[in-house]
């Protein structure tokens, strides 16, 4: 049976919610059968001699195993043994094989009886075993019931177990103490979270690329880092600008010039990699989980060949040059796309896939709708780019044309986005009810009857989660 809780805290309507089917169990089917001595007979002049407690091949220990057949471990293990004897695959052609008569004394043996006891659970406990839901399953119910189809709660919760390659399997899906803490723990953060998406009205911002710290980290040679392949070159539209590396002139113009500033861009020949080149925009930082659009300004260029790494100039002159190193100095336009793949960043540095699209020659603003959580960064990378690990030689991509590379302009983020104001989410849990945001984001819901309001919100919630009428005295 489903099981739901609701606590209230006024005066700010603090509901948690655990919505899991199946967190009970039920009493297991004890079928103990006696294995038939003609069966076992069979077993014990063809089986056991690779199949015992000793020998254990395969994992399997027929003389240990016992014909418990409520045991479901147990059943499936005989399931299995019937199923190789009669299709001949066991015993093994190598080894002596049983007369057709020791078959069918075996596959009776042991079948009628299997037979009888799945028949048994079938009468009692149904075809399918109940279940609890998975955590995919439950982050699903979270975002119908709160109307948050961005909420992102899975990975909040522990791993559920597999069986068959499948994590629906009601024996695999047990119910621990953490279990039932986590997902408390879960449905509290997921409703706070739909609340408060009321304090973020939608606003829109810009993220230049040349003031992006991440991004500014590569400009210049430094210790470590001394190689032309991992740099960012300062390009306007494919010409470079050597004198921002050197610090002659400042990174970007700001303010004071529009449009030099939109053509302003960080060029890169590499795709991400986290222990060397990345360039991300970590100046965004999303006030709450949500639905975002992302803009962002690209294209694609060559940098001439024979650039140099090391020296004392940032690989501008002197240095050590190769055909294959790109040129911080010489660029063109590009002759080809390149795929580029965008996901969310962590703080922690965990990356999450959002999206993909290709970066044209001619500079181009594409837009994404995504989910993003709260206070994730974007990572751009360009798959297709030659890779820097530790040991790398060379670049695949070079050719006598330059070497193939990626530019970025700019980020812009618009949200989190809402179709109706308040947000859907806010009204899932208190409808009409007016509320106020405090300066700490905090958001406040306004009530003239708290008793009677958490009675018709609870009551409500409930209904939609049990899918059926909730009376009044059922609400505690």
């Amino acid at each position: 049976m489903a099981v739901i809780v609701l606590k209230l805290n006024y005066p700010y309507f603090r509901v948690s919610c655990l919505l899991a089917a199946s967190f009970v169990g039920s009493a297991a089917l004890r079928c103990v059968a006696a294995l038939p001595e003609d069966a076992w007979g069979v077993l014990e002049n063809h089986c056991l001699d690779c199949h015992d407690s000793f020998e254990k091949k395969g994992g399997l220990d027929i003389e240990s195993l016992g014909f418990d057949l409520g045991d479901h471990r147990v059943f499936e293990r005989w399931v299995m043994i019937f199923d190789r004897a009669k299709s001949g695959e066991m015993p093994p052609k190598k080894k002596r094989r049983p007369s057709d008569a020791e078959l069918e004394r075996l596959l009776e043996g042991i079948g009628k009886p299997m037979l009888a006891a799945d028949r048994e659970r079938i009468e009692t406990h149904g075809r399918s075993s109940v279940r609890r839901l998975n955590r995919f399953e439950y982050e699903n119910t979270l975002r119908e019931l709160l109307k948050a189809p961005w909420l992102q709660v899975a990975d909040r919760l522990p791993e559920d177990g597999v069986a068959h390659l499948f994590n629906k399997v009601g024996d695999n899906l047990d119910v621990s103490h953490v279990n039932m803490s986590r997902y408390l723990d879960t449905a509290e953060y997921a409703v706070r979270t739909a609340m408060s998406a009321a304090a973020f009205p939608s606003k829109t911002e810009k993220f230049y690329a040349r003031e992006e710290p991440t991004m500014l980290n590569y400009l210049g040679y430094r210790f470590g880092q001394r190689s032309a392949t991992r740099s960012a070159t300062p390009l306007l539209g494919v010409m470079t600008q050597p004198d921002v590396i050197r610090g002659i002139e400042p990174v970007t113009v700001g303010e004071t010039d529009p449009e030099r500033r939109e053509r302003e861009a960080f060029g890169f020949v590499s795709g991400t990699y986290t222990a060397t080149t990345k360039y991300d925009f970590t100046r965004m930082d999303p006030p709450i989980d949500g639905r975002y659009k992302i803009r962002l300004k690209s294209y694609t260029y060559r940098a001439g060949n024979y650039g140099a790494s090391g020296g004392d100039d940032h690989g501008l002159t002197g240095g050590n040059a190769a055909w294959w190193r790109p040129s911080r100095t010489v660029a063109y336009p590009g002759d080809r796309s390149e795929p580029i793949t965008l996901y969310a960043l962590a703080d922690s540095g965990d990356s999450r896939w959002l999206a993909t699209y290709d970066a044209l020659p001619e500079p181009t603003v594409i837009e994404k709708t995504v989910d993003l959580k709260r206070g994730e960064g974007i990572r751009p990378d360009a798959g297709r780019l030659v890779r820097t690990r530790p040991g790398w030689k060379g670049n695949p991509n070079a050719s006598e044309k330059g070497i193939p590379g990626f530019a970025l302009n700019w980020l812009e983020v618009e949200g989190p986005l809402h179709e109706q104001w308040p947000p859907e989410s806010y009204q899932s849990l208190f409808g009409e009810l007016p509320f106020e945001v405090t300066e700490s984001d905090r958001v406040v819901v306004l009530s003239e009857d708290e008793e009677g309001d958490a009675r018709r919100f609870l009551g409500a919630f409930a209904e939609r989660a049990f899918h059926r009428e909730v009376k009044g005295e059922q609400i505690v």
